[in-house]
């Protein structure tokens, strides 16, 4: 038995001997990721709310963040299973991202044969695997892109169900991969004939039970636990407000209309192109109908996957990671030869649109990889290797350290159980100093209106932490957390632009 399976581990090794190597070589590229400092502010609030999970706070309502449960939870499982470090997320990420690289070997075999797989693979990978399109950093985007190439992958085989379950789980990692389910949905709507056309429907409606069923137990779980309003507000109104900030036209979210008409012109030139032919009218002049193939596939993909990476109204590049599988597989069949002209269409459409919608490679640094191997071989201090990547990375440090510290009485100057509040963007302090904060709020960012002020002035009140951080400059106006410092706290003192207040032993915030 045992011999049986090792044979077959032996033939899978010697079949698959180039995508061993592609995924070894990936694993080496990425290698400097698993050893970078905690510095990046989206890292910071899914291992602030991930350690609040974990200490027993609900989500949404006990720590907040406006994006799905899906990474909070993953991040959450990562700290249960690795460890309290942002190493353990870091990890997971690059055992994902080798899964992912599998998952899309797989698909494009299906589509293209062995050599495009390993192509597809190829290029996904060396796009991803740099700092480039930061796909070092633990972003939704590249989770939700697992998900979604095995939708397509069990999709094509005909298994809808399973194909819908699997783009919901994208979903609720971000919200935009709802655009990769629609491709795949028009597409097997395209499928439809007019010989069976309960067939197409019956698999329509299959893929949408699917796709509803896991979205569907998320809104169950929380109506259960009593949490469901808290959900609604950070996972759809929060994002309604959010997307707009960068898409405001005319009308709220207005330049989404504008942004998805090179898809919506697309689908009606295929759907034209699919029926016009079965219509006497159009019969002069479509003769022959469309061919529903994997480039009509890919088509569609490629120009939603885009539309849900510009949906979001920033700049960040890491969104652009949502189109990567599509473009991939149209970067192999221009490389084998399938439907050349078509991809290259395609993909300079999309290269206008990004540079139209305005994305840049914010955070990467050429000089990533030298420095890293100067770090490695001891030539580096960590601070010296933290502070390349951002200058507050060093002080975040230090700040935590100061705080889990002895206080010169062979005391800690704050126990795990004690509470501290930071006025800054700067959630990763939280976990670096294993502490939580007493509001659900870990960034300053969500705490603009005057009633989300008030709310986390209340919870200082009923929770007041011991320590309280302020940024300089602040952040934006907060009068009311002013008043509460100068009524009960002790200023401590000052260190690289960040104030220390103490809880006053003969004073109330009240």
């Amino acid at each position: 038995m045992i011999g049986r399976s090792l044979s077959k581990i032996e033939q899978f090794v010697l079949q698959q001997k180039l995508l061993l190597i592609l995924l070894f070589v990936t694993f080496l590229v990425r290698l400097p990721s698993l050893y970078e400092p905690f510095w990046y502010g989206d890292e910071g609030v899914y291992m602030a709310v991930a350690q609040g999970l974990e200490r027993g706070q609900a989500l949404y309502s006990g720590v907040f963040d406006n994006k799905p449960p899906a990474i909070f939870l993953l991040a959450a499982a990562s700290i249960k299973f690795f460890g309290l470090t942002i190493w353990s997320f870091r990890f997971v990420l690059m055992i994902w991202v080798l899964v992912s690289i599998i998952a899309i070997y797989f698909l494009g075999r299906k589509m293209f044969g062995n050599r495009g797989g390993l192509i597809s693979a190829s290029v996904y990978a060396a796009l991803t695997a740099t700092p480039f399109l930061e796909g070092n950093i633990a972003n939704a985007e590249i989770f939700m892109a697992l998900p979604i190439t095995l939708g397509f992958l069990v999709g094509l085989n005909k298994n809808y169900f399973l194909s819908g379950i699997l783009f919901s789980l994208a979903v609720l990692f971000k919200f935009p991969a709802v655009f990769d389910f629609g491709a795949f949905f028009l597409f097997t709507l395209l499928l439809i004939t007019f010989k069976n056309p309960l067939e197409c429907v019956k698999n329509l409606g299959v893929l949408t039970l699917g796709f509803i069923f896991p979205i569907a137990a998320t809104v169950l779980y929380f109506v259960i636990n009593g949490h469901f309003n808290y959900f609604v507000n950070a996972t759809l109104f929060g994002n309604v407000n959010y997307v707009d900030y960068g898409n405001r036209y005319i009308i709220p979210n207005g330049l989404l209309v504008f942004k998805f008409l090179p898809s919506l012109l697309l689908f009606s030139a295929l759907l034209i192109w699919r029926f016009a032919p079965q219509i006497s009218s159009f019969r002069f002049f479509i003769k022959r109908p469309l061919e529903v193939d994997f480039n009509v596939l890919l088509s569609l993909w490629f120009m939603l996957s885009l539309y849900g990476a510009s949906f979001g109204g920033r700049d960040f590049p890491h969104y652009l990671i949502q189109s990567l599988p599509a473009a991939s597989f149209l970067i192999c069949s221009i490389i084998i030869g399938q439907h050349r002209r078509m991809s290259i269409l395609l993909l300079s459409i999309g290269m206008a649109l990004i540079l139209l919608f305005g994305f840049r490679t914010q955070y990467f640094r050429a000089n990533y990889y030298p420095n890293f191997v100067k770090y490695a071989t001891g030539q580096m201090r960590f601070d010296q290797w933290a502070a390349f990547f951002d200058a507050k990375t060093p002080r975040n440090y230090a700040l935590a350290a100061y705080l889990r510290e002895s206080n010169g009485e062979n005391q800690s100057r704050t126990k795990v159980t004690d509470r501290i509040y930071i006025w800054a963007n700067e959630p990763q302090i939280y976990f670096l100093a294993n502490r939580l904060s007493p509001t659900r709020f870990v960034t300053a960012y969500h705490v603009v209106t005057k009633d989300v002020q008030m709310e986390v002035v209340n919870d200082l009140i009923e929770k007041p932490p011991l320590y309280i951080l302020v940024e300089r400059p602040k952040p934006h106006s907060f009068p009311e957390l002013d008043t509460l410092l100068k009524r009960g706290y002790n200023f401590v003192g000052i260190t690289e632009n960040v104030e220390f207040y103490r809880l006053s032993e003969n004073s109330s915030p009240l």
